[in-house]
């Protein structure tokens, strides 16, 4: 995998949206792109990931764990720029309990098992 040397560019574009909404992006400096994502430091809720993208692009996706809420970026390595692909609430979508779920389901597995006997040490 090739690391493209966009991180300090998208580092001060997140920065500046952050500083706009009010946070501090400081904890966040240290992150190399990553598809594993980042968590901040206590401060700073927020969890940022980079993964690179086909023709010299990089997706950006901020989750706010605390609002429940979720943003993805597309940023240009080229030029910087940062566009807005989707930002939703995600409060909604925690709470369902299968969806696009192979079997077994989760509640297949729950009904399997309370349909079990006990098991004894």
């Amino acid at each position: 995998m090739r690391v493209r040397r966009v991180s300090v560019p998208v580092f001060l574009l997140a920065s500046a949206l952050l500083a706009a909404a009010g946070r501090s992006a400081g904890p966040i400096a240290s992150a190399a792109p990553s598809a594993i994502g980042q968590a901040a430091a206590p401060g700073n809720p927020l969890w940022v990931t980079m993964t690179p993208m086909a023709d010299d692009r990089q997706m950006l996706v901020i989750i706010d764990p605390n609002e429940r809420t979720a943003a993805v970026y597309h940023v240009d390595a080229a030029t910087g720029t940062m566009t807005l692909k989707s930002a939703r609430s995600i409060r909604w979508d925690l709470l369902v309990g299968e969806f696009n779920a192979q079997e077994p389901t989760p509640s297949a597995l729950r009904k399997l098992i309370e349909a079990s006997p006990p098991t004894r040490p």
